[in-house]
């Protein structure tokens, strides 16, 4: 299994495990980008690097807009 190299999008990931499993995957040379809710925590995980993307799960038209800007 290829473990680097990769576009990997983790929504829910401003803090906790997410953030850990986010930070692990791109110090294995993937790319990251971190889902959430909070706009102030993305902005703090962007300086960091990664990039992030605004999305309420619980939201349907969040999730597709979410989704497109991942893609693009």
């Amino acid at each position: 299994m290829n473990i680097s190299g990769n576009t990997i999008f983790i929504p829910g990931a401003t803090s906790g495990i997410g953030l850990a499993l986010a930070r692990a995957l791109r110090a294995r040379g993937n790319t990251v980008i971190v889902g959430g809710r909070r706009a102030d925590r993305l902005t703090e995980i962007a300086a960091e690097g990664f990039g992030t993307v605004l999305i309420d799960t619980t939201d349907a038209a969040s999730i597709r807009s979410a989704s497109a800007e991942v893609l693009a």
